[in-house]
């Protein structure tokens, strides 16, 4: 039985195999190993050391990567190869094999994690790509890889994140509202397009610009204030939560919003009552000391 197993993993992985050759571009390699297993080596299982040495790689390989990487993000297996895929990962399970983290064996939500961390190890190189990625960010299955990739490149991905909060498709939206905060520029020129997306009938939207809000407000706390205020009375309890977690990380900056944080907290969610009240904990602990003896 282990063998016909073995027969039919290995079988499964030669198929695979052969349709990634033919379907994709052919990669970099750097110091005798493929861009894909560099890639690999970014996964959160790896150690730390190996985790650096694939982020100094991919800095190595630099531009020469963007193509792969693109074929890659717009690439869509077809029914066989999922089903040829788990054959080879349960035969490999039973035979005590470990799983192989490298693109594109993986399944997509790992090749997705991997894309990230590809696209955030390349910077600035991958400005290139800037192009494509604008237009992969207005499809949902791509939006939010593409929105990622963008925001690790820096300001010159900045106009398409921007553009993409009036897409008719809320999971291009959200995807651009929730990495607005960590592009690497100005806070002034991205805080109008978050007022506006926090307006959004979307919730996914509106809590992906308390996220994207959180983030500036580490450089700039005043600035989100009255925003994040706003968000913690939000109709819906899920962005009243992330809206009071935000403004629990700004600290004592956030003062001005402890009255509405103890309506939050006097609410009957029981959540959005506990966040409320470790963000007033945070904020202001005298006050969260007293809502203790009540």
């Amino acid at each position: 039985m282990k063998r016909l197993f073995a027969l039919t993993g290995a079988v499964a992985s030669v198929l695979i195999g052969c349709a990634i050759y033919f379907l994709l571009p052919h990669e970099p390699v750097y110091q005798g190993r493929r861009l894909s297993a560099w890639v690999a080596d970014l996964h959160p299982h790896k150690s730390e050391e190996q985790q650096r040495r694939a982020e100094s790689a991919l800095k190595a390989i630099g531009p020469e990567a963007v193509p792969y990487l693109l074929k890659l993000l717009q690439h869509r297996e077809p029914p066989l190869r999922e089903e040829l895929r788990e054959v080879s990962w349960k035969t490999k399970k039973f035979l005590g094999i470990e799983p192989v983290y490298e693109l594109p064996w993986v399944e997509s939500v790992e090749r997705q994690m991997h894309l990230i961390a590809a696209f955030s190890a390349l910077g600035s190189s991958a400005k290139p790509a800037i192009p494509a990625l604008a237009n992969l960010l207005r499809q949902p299955n791509t939006a939010y890889v593409s929105a990622c990739a963008l925001a690790r490149i820096g300001a010159q991905g900045l106009p398409p994140l921007v553009g993409a909060l009036d897409d008719p498709h809320p999971e291009v939206r959200a995807a651009a509202a929730g990495v607005l905060g960590s592009v690497e520029s100005d806070p002034e020129t991205i805080l109008p397009a978050l007022r506006k997306s926090l307006r959004d009938a979307d919730t996914h939207v509106r809590i992906g610009s308390v996220v994207s809000l959180g983030g500036l407000g580490r450089l700039k706390p005043q600035a989100v204030l009255p925003e994040l205020i706003a968000a913690v009375g939000d109709s819906n309890v899920a962005v009243r939560i992330y809206a009071a977690d935000a403004l629990g990380r700004l600290g004592s900056d956030a003062r001005p919003a402890i009255p509405e944080l103890l309506k939050v907290a006097d609410g009957l969610d029981r959540i959005a009552s506990g966040r409320a009240r470790d963000a007033i904990g945070r904020i202001d602990p005298e006050t969260a000391a007293k809502l203790e003896v009540k």
